[in-house]
């Protein structure tokens, strides 16, 4: 098996059977990700669900049992009856409460799995009643990692409250029909990288010949999260430049800088966007959806600030966001 890159939990609770299963029938191997299931079921009876999950997935699909590795290519599905934490890349199993169910075992597992893999941690809360899964969100993206909640589609959750209450709580990085999760998880593991690749990837496919696009800046690599999030911000950034700015012509050039700043609240990475050689820019009227998403990437999902100019010159975009040593290439 390939060694483990990231790890997803998955929360669910009523009509949670049927998400697994159109998850799961798109899961591929190969890709780095492991998986731990949570679905709430009746603490004092038994469960199929390995055996119903197995049956659409490509990976290897176990129960979960006390202190198991979490490997690649493989879901650990918990059984019911017990709390189930992450604890040093292994699963932690201790008895619970057999006559109910537990209403915070999501939290408690995506809590526990954000403190042991921090950036590379995912919590994934599907279809089920109430709020469990939502602190544990939170706790997720204090420590980096990558949130992703059911969306409402013909696949849509069989009952919203856990997803709406993860999501109203404003930390939900993706809302996404359960048959596009699993590829979106795969992209995130992969995604980590080098800041200049990051950029080069975004602008090359709008560069029509050499010279309009410099790239420069010492070498950093991005963890999952934050290169999963500056990939989109570039993206927004580089198809506005080709519609409205110094690409949207033939002589419009964009320059991408970078530098790392000490602060007193620590090291600090700085981007710079620059657009020149094209029309003049303007602010826009309104905040459409691609402004809210760069203007939620940066604030939420890169923790940073964004710098934006306007004029007959070009646009300007300036984004500060914190930097850690091990992020370095």
């Amino acid at each position: 098996m390939p060694p483990v890159a990231t790890v997803a939990a998955i929360g669910a609770s009523a009509g949670g059977v049927e998400a697994l299963r159109a998850l799961f029938h798109a899961a591929q191997k190969g890709t780095a990700v492991a998986y731990i299931v949570l679905l709430h079921l009746a603490p004092d009876r038994g469960s199929a669900l390995p055996e119903i999950i197995g049956r659409e997935c490509a990976l290897e699909v176990l129960a979960a049992e006390h202190d198991m590795p979490i490997l690649a290519d493989q879901v650990l599905v918990i059984p019911p009856g017990v709390l189930a934490t992450v604890s040093k890349g292994r699963i932690m199993l201790q008895p619970g409460d057999t006559s109910s169910r537990d209403p915070r075992s999501i939290d408690v597992l995506f809590s526990s799995l954000a403190l042991d893999f921090q950036e590379r941690a995912i919590g994934v809360v599907l279809s089920g009643y109430g709020h469990d899964g939502t602190l544990g969100i939170k706790a997720i993206k204090e420590q980096g990692g990558l949130t992703v909640a059911q969306g409402s589609n013909a696949l849509g959750p069989g009952h919203n409250g856990m997803p709406d209450s993860a999501i109203a709580g404003g930390l939900v990085d993706l809302i996404l029909p359960v048959g596009e999760i699993a590829a979106k998880l795969a992209e995130y593991a992969a995604s980590a990288g080098p800041l200049a690749d990051l950029v080069q990837g975004q602008l090359a496919p709008h560069l029509a010949s050499a010279g309009r696009g410099l790239v420069t800046g010492p070498p950093v690599t991005l963890e999952p999260a934050p290169a999963l999030a500056m990939g989109l911000v570039l993206h927004e950034m580089a198809t506005n430049a080709v519609k409205y700015g110094a690409l949207s012509g033939t002589a419009g050039t964009v320059t991408v800088t970078w530098k790392l700043q000490s602060s007193p609240a620590g090291p600090r990475l700085v981007l710079r966007w620059e657009e020149r050689g094209g029309p003049k820019a303007v602010p826009p009227t309104r905040r459409g959806f691609g402004s809210e998403l760069v203007s939620g990437q940066v604030e939420h999902a890169l923790r940073g600030t964004l710098k934006q100019r306007y004029g007959d010159e070009g646009y300007t975009a300036t984004i500060t966001m914190p930097w850690t040593r091990r992020a370095a290439a």
